[in-house]
C-alpha cells in the first residue's frame, strides 16, 4: 500500500508538473509562430512598396528559394530593417506584377533563385485562389496582393525561417523539459519518500495497534469461553456452586469493558472527538484526592506516598478528564515503584502554566525507550507487565488527555528515579515554556 501511495504521488506530480510544461511549450511555440509570420508579413507589405521598372530598385543579394539549407537564406539590406537583427532580414522576398489577363509585365526575380517558369507557376496558383494573401507549400512561401496602377502586385516571401525557427526553439524545449522531468522525477521519489514516511509510521502503529489490542482482547475471551463450557457442562449445578466460574466470566468480562473503553477513549482523542466539558477545576483538590485514593494501594504495596501540593492552583478544563490523568500517573508509579518504594506527587504553579509532577524510585528506564512509554501497548519492563496489570494504555491516555487541554507531557529517568512531568495551561490555552 505504502508503494503504491509513493508511486502515486510521483505520478501525480510528474502528470502535473509535465502538464503545466507541455503548456508553457504550446504557448511560446504560439507567440512564436505568430512573430515570425508577423515579420513575414512585415516583408511582404514592404516588398509591396518596392519601386518597380523604371525606379532605383535596392541593392539585393541573390539567393535560393525554399532551400533545404536554412542556413543558406542571407538577409539583404532593405530600409527600416537592421541586418543581423534576427527581424525579417532573414527571408528571401520577391515579387511580380500582372495586368488584367494575369500576364506578368514585371518582376525582380533576379534577386532570388527562382526561373521564370517557376515564377509564372506561382503567380498562376495565387490568382486561381482568389486571396488577397495566403501560403504556398511547395516550396514554403507566404504571398501578399495588392492592386496598383500598373496592375495586380504579387509579393512573395520564403517561410522556410519561420519553419526554422518553430524547429530551432522546439528542439531547445525539447531538451529543457526533458531535463526538468528527469529533475522533478528524482525530486518527486525523494519527497514522495518524505510525504508518506509519516504515513508509513501511522500504518506501522495501526497495525501494530491492532496485533496489540487482539491479543489483549484474546485472553478475556478466552477465559470467558472456558468458564461458560464448565457452566454449560454441569447444567444441573445451582448458582451457588457454578460462582467460581461466574465469577471469573464477571470478572473478564469486566476487564474487557475496561479495555474497550480505554481504546474507544483512544479512537475519539485520534478523530478530535473526545467530549471535553471545560468548567472551571480546583487543580490543587483534583490531585489532592486522586493521590489520597492510593493511600490503600501504596500500604498495601509498602509503599510511601508523598504529596506537595501548592493549594489555590485552579484552570479551565474537564475535571473528570484531569482526575483521570492523576489518578493514571500515580497508579503508574505505584505499580513500578522499587527500591524504596517513594512516590511523591507535586503540583505547583508556573508563570501561566501549572507543573505536575509524579516521581517514583525505581529502576532507571533507558533512554531509548522514554520516547516509547506514552505508545499503546508499550511497556518499558514487558518481563513485570503482566503481573502489574494493565494494557500498556495507561500513559498514551494521559497524553490524550494533556493535548486535548493544550499542555505537554514528559518522561525522565536517571538516578534511581523517573519522574513524569504534566505542563497544563491555567487559562484554557497553549503551554508555554516549551515543556513537552
Amino acid at each position: 500500500m505504502i508503494r503504491q501511495l509513493r508511486r502515486k504521488f510521483v505520478a501525480m506530480t510528474m502528470a502535473l508538473v509535465g502538464a503545466v510544461l507541455l503548456g508553457i511549450c504550446v504557448v511560446m511555440l504560439f507567440f512564436t509562430a505568430r512573430q515570425q509570420r508577423g515579420d513575414t508579413m512585415s516583408a511582404l507589405y514592404r516588398a509591396i512598396d518596392q519601386p518597380g521598372i523604371g525606379q532605383q530598385k535596392p541593392e539585393i543579394t541573390k539567393r535560393a528559394v525554399g532551400a533545404l539549407d536554412l542556413g543558406a537564406l542571407g538577409g539583404s539590406a532593405r530600409p527600416g530593417v537592421n541586418p543581423g537583427g534576427g527581424g525579417t532580414e532573414n527571408r528571401a522576398v520577391f515579387w511580380a506584377v500582372t495586368d488584367s489577363t494575369g500576364t506578368i509585365t514585371q518582376s525582380n526575380v533576379e534577386s532570388v533563385d527562382i526561373t521564370e517558369d517557376t515564377l509564372a507557376a506561382l503567380v498562376a496558383e495565387v490568382l486561381a485562389s482568389g486571396k488577397e494573401s495566403g501560403s504556398i507549400q511547395n516550396p514554403y512561401l507566404r504571398y501578399l496582393t495588392q492592386n496598383t496602377p500598373d496592375g495586380t502586385k504579387i509579393a512573395f516571401a520564403d517561410s522556410t525561417a519561420e519553419l526554422a525557427a518553430l524547429r530551432s526553439i522546439g528542439l531547445r524545449l525539447a531538451g529543457v523539459v526533458a531535463a526538468a522531468l528527469l529533475a522533478l522525477l528524482g525530486i518527486s521519489i525523494y519527497l514522495a519518500r518524505m510525504a508518506v514516511r509519516p504515513v508509513e509510521q501511522a500504518w506501522e502503529q495501526q497495525r501494530q495497534f491492532v496485533a496489540d489490542a487482539s491479543h489483549e482482547l484474546k485472553t478475556p475471551l478466552t477465559v470467558i469461553m472456558a468458564d461458560a463450557s464448565i457452566v454449560q457442562a454441569h447444567p444441573g449445578d445451582t448458582v451457588a456452586e457454578q460462582q467460581k466460574w461466574l465469577d471469573g466470566i464477571q470478572a473478564e468480562g469486566a476487564r474487557m469493558k475496561k479495555l474497550v473503553d480505554a481504546l474507544l477513549f483512544l479512537a475519539r482523542a485520534d478523530a478530535a472527538r473526545a467530549p471535553v466539558a471545560l468548567g472551571r477545576v480546583d487543580l490543587s483538590d483534583t490531585v489532592m484526592s486522586s493521590s489520597l485514593s492510593f493511600e490503600s494501594v501504596a500500604f498495601e504495596g509498602g509503599i510511601t506516598l508523598e504529596t506537595q501540593v501548592a493549594p489555590g492552583v485552579a484552570m479551565q478544563g474537564d475535571g473528570g478528564q484531569l482526575k483521570q490523568l492523576v489518578a493514571i500517573l500515580v497508579d503508574n508509579a505505584c505499580k513500578y515503584a522499587t527500591g524504596e518504594k517513594v512516590v511523591t506527587v507535586r503540583l505547583r504553579a508556573q508563570g501561566q502554566n501549572a507543573l505536575l509532577q509524579v516521581e517514583n524510585t525505581g529502576a532507571d528506564i533507558p533512554p531509548e525507550e522514554l520516547p516509547h512509554l506514552f505508545e499503546r501497548f508499550y511497556r518499558a519492563d514487558r518481563s513485570r507487565a503482566r503481573s502489574a496489570g494493565g494494557y500498556g494504555l495507561g500513559l498514551a491516555i494521559a497524553r490524550a488527555i494533556t493535548q486535548q487541554h493544550h499542555g505537554g507531557i514528559k518522561a525522565e529517568s536517571g538516578g534511581g528515579a523517573t519522574v513524569f512531568s504534566v505542563l497544563l495551561p491555567l487559562g484554557g490555552g497553549k503551554a508555554g515554556n516549551g515543556h513537552a
